[in-house]
């Protein structure tokens, strides 16, 4: 089973090294999700990633902000990849979101939100509300596919089952007929 991991970095330039080498230290984390790399996309240094064995899908600013999904490259790749929260208008780079295989990541760089009256704060709530309301629509949209899965494993199961419970009784059946004879 694929480990997540997440790490604020306060700027990926900065860690850069540090994150390689912790990587190469924990190889059962199969992804890793970034916050506050404050990097542009175009300046996100993607090649150190793919030479170190990884892929990364982005959603960066400069100065603040900017999250990232570092996978292995071993993974499936990402697919359904959305940056920031969908219906929501934000210039601020916060949720990048991917799935891998049947797994759905969510990787957020949450607001402070300062003072309570302050613009920062009702930007931080409207905020959250955005993420929570969007989040559900997720987890209904995944929870949907998560039972279609379970329900088809479970028809695999059942077929294993029956085919067993068939070889089973031809076992038995030769072994009567050898004790007959």
């Amino acid at each position: 089973m694929t480990q997540l991991a997440t790490w604020n970095v306060n700027s990926l330039h900065v860690r850069l090294p540090q994150v390689l080498s912790w990587l190469q230290a924990h190889p059962e984390v199969g992804l890793l999700a970034l916050q506050e790399t404050k990097t542009t996309d175009d300046k996100f240094p993607m090649q150190a990633f793919v030479e170190a064995g990884y892929r990364a899908e982005v959603f960066g600013q400069k100065t603040y902000n900017g999250v990232a999904l570092i996978s292995r490259a071993d993974l499936p790749a990402p697919t359904q990849v959305v940056r920031n929260i969908p219906g929501f208008e934000d210039e601020l780079a916060r949720v990048i979101t991917a799935s891998w295989g049947g797994m759905r990541v969510v990787g957020a760089y949450f607001p402070n939100g300062q003072e309570p009256g302050s613009d920062k704060f009702a930007y931080k709530m409207r905020w959250l509300e955005a993420l929570r309301s969007w989040l559900e629509r997720e987890l209904r949209e995944h929870l949907v596919k998560i039972e279609q899965e379970l329900d088809l494993l479970r028809q695999h199961i059942l077929h294993d089952l029956k085919e067993i419970q068939r070889a089973s009784d031809s076992q038995l059946s030769m072994a009567r007929l050898r004790a007959e004879v």
